[in-house]
């Protein structure tokens, strides 16, 4: 989608932080916004904003997990810009961390509703629209960092994060064809209020006895360092009008992954790395022949390595638990050597908690 002067632009969570800074990228570029948020103090501000500085720009009060809402929400927006051709799926709260022994069945579904179920309103609302007009479009999700590697007392937020990652994926695939773009955003450290946006949002039904904003601080380390500001943190966090330069750039390019911050690539590719080397040794024929091919390559042997697990690559379904016991057996005798090791050491090093296999004789 090269062409954006003109068309029409549906954010949600759109008045305050990575949405307005989207916002403001696309009105500066020749969109028409509609900025959708649940708050209304951060509508008039972003507003005030944008009398100031200029922009086609409408606002809507929506909470997204409302569905009859979202559609009356479409339908002002097509009565004031007419067609809508992007849909950008921001919205997003980032409740419910610790210990997952800790949360409650509140945190978890406050988070599924807004950052899945607000996801999947919006594409069911507006996608049949897009598609309706026939003139193409493109659809953003915002995920995270956290929607590509696990974090400890993070599960809600990963959760739901993968999930819309799963989901703009499948969506690629079925509209590859049908002149609309789709893309998933990972934002690393981002300027914003997600904190305060995600306490003020929450519906006093799911809220937690006892929550307060600011939230109370943890105890200081018990070694006696003291505990850093966040301001410390500032330093990494991106402002959000170069993330939304970052988003109109890759609805230009019409990519399907947009990252904000290169600093995660090693944690990408180290569990990346460890899912490949489970898929070559557990992923059944195909996935086994790929390994054998791998090590004739390395030893120029491939007889004898099938002769040890007394195999051919054409095996039945019913052979391969005694391929993959064959396997782990073989490797658990450590008779590859350490540089064969190496294969499953470099996954084991850098995502440990993989375990395909025994534990091998690992070296750093």
């Amino acid at each position: 989608m090269e062409n954006i002067e003109g068309k029409t632009a549906f954010i949600t969570g759109g008045a305050s932080g990575i949405g307005l800074g989207i916002s403001k990228v696309f009105a500066r570029n020749g969109m028409k916004v509609v900025i959708v948020d649940s708050r209304q103090d951060a509508l008039d501000e972003a507003m005030a904003y944008f009398k100031e500085n200029g922009g086609e720009v409408h606002p809507i009060n929506l909470n997204v997990t409302d569905r009859e809402a979202y559609v009356k929400a479409a339908d002002e927006a097509e009565k004031v810009f007419g067609k809508i051709h992007v849909l950008v799926n921001n919205a997003g709260v980032g409740s419910g961390g610790g210990p997952t022994e800790k949360l409650t069945y509140k945190d978890w579904d406050y988070s599924m509703g807004v950052n899945v179920g607000g996801v999947i309103n919006g594409v069911m609302t507006i996608l049949p629209r897009i598609l309706k007009h026939g003139e193409g479009g493109h659809i953003i999700t915002t995920s995270s960092t956290c929607g590509l590697v696990g974090s400890s007392n993070f599960a809600i937020y990963c959760t739901t994060k993968f999930a819309v990652t799963g989901m703009m994926e499948c969506l690629a695939s079925e509209l590859q064809d049908r002149n609309i773009g789709v893309s998933v955003l990972y934002p690393g450290p981002t300027m914003g209020n997600l904190g305060l946006s995600s306490f003020v949002n929450r519906p006093e039904h799911l809220r937690n006895e006892g929550e307060t904003w600011p939230p109370k601080m943890p105890p200081p380390p018990k070694d006696g360092r003291p505990r850093r500001s966040p301001d410390d943190f500032k330093v990494v966090m991106m402002d959000p009008v170069e993330t939304g330069e970052r988003v109109l750039r890759g609805i230009k390019r019409n990519d399907l992954f947009i990252h904000t911050h290169p600093e995660f690539t090693n944690g990408y590719k180290a569990r990346h790395d460890a899912l490949i080397w489970a898929t070559s040794w557990c992923g059944g024929n195909a996935a086994l022949q790929r390994s054998l091919e791998y090590e004739r390559e390395r030893r120029g042997n491939l007889r004898l390595l099938l002769s040890r697990f007394g195999l051919v690559l054409e095996s039945t379904n019913s052979e391969r638990k005694r391929i993959v016991q064959g396997v782990k057996s073989y490797f658990t005798k450590s008779q590859f050597g350490q540089s064969e090791n190496s294969l499953y050491c470099g996954a084991q090093r850098g995502y440990k908690k993989v375990r395909q296999f025994p534990k091998l004789n690992c070296r750093s």
